[in-house]
């Protein structure tokens, strides 16, 4: 088998397992997408969240909703909070920043689940919308989501996975809102 044979191979399966993920999340995926357009229609801000070593993918998300690397257009209002120290920092942040009906996008780790609790109340007493791309198999996370929430269970949780579907419903926000 050539070297060319081999790429084919690997290109074809990653492109397989991609396609699959793709398809488990898509009603997920569809719902974040449909409230955030919603939302930021309506002059709504997103804040973005990560710990400590998802953080880069909020803030690149975070910095795509405000400038489109893909065309130019009107800035999404969105910011990138600063990564989880104390839940004191969460209130002072977000009591600072927030209003009613703004957005909280949350990528998360398995031990995230303590730290996540404060957010998702905050959240609840201040009817500001969540979506959290989370694990799977992270019982205690997804235990914690309500019916007001959007969880979008991630097979693979990596940073890497996590940053691919935060900047894919930035592109989706975008074809939604401006027809791109």
């Amino acid at each position: 088998m050539s070297v060319f044979d081999h790429l084919l191979l690997a290109y074809n399966e990653e492109k397989a397992r991609i396609d699959a993920i793709a398809d488990s999340l898509t009603p997920f995926i569809a719902e974040a997408v449909t409230l955030l357009s919603d939302l930021l229609l309506e002059g709504k801000k997103i804040f973005t969240h990560g710990s400590m070593e998802l953080q880069c993918a909020a803030d690149q998300v975070a910095k795509e909703l405000i400038v489109s690397s893909r065309f130019e257009r009107p800035p999404f209002q969105a910011l990138a909070l600063s990564p989880l120290i104390s839940g004191s920092l969460i209130d002072n942040q977000l009591q600072g920043l927030a209003a009613e009906s703004d957005a909280l996008l949350l990528f998360t780790h398995e031990q995230d689940s303590d730290k996540i609790q404060n957010y998702l109340q905050f959240a609840d007493v201040n009817q500001l919308s969540v979506i959290c791309l989370y694990p799977e198999q992270s019982t205690s996370i997804a235990a914690q989501l309500s019916d007001n929430h959007v969880g979008i269970p991630l097979a693979n949780s990596s940073l890497a996975n996590q940053l691919f579907i935060g900047l894919l419903i930035v592109k989706l926000l975008e074809k939604e809102i401006f027809g791109q």
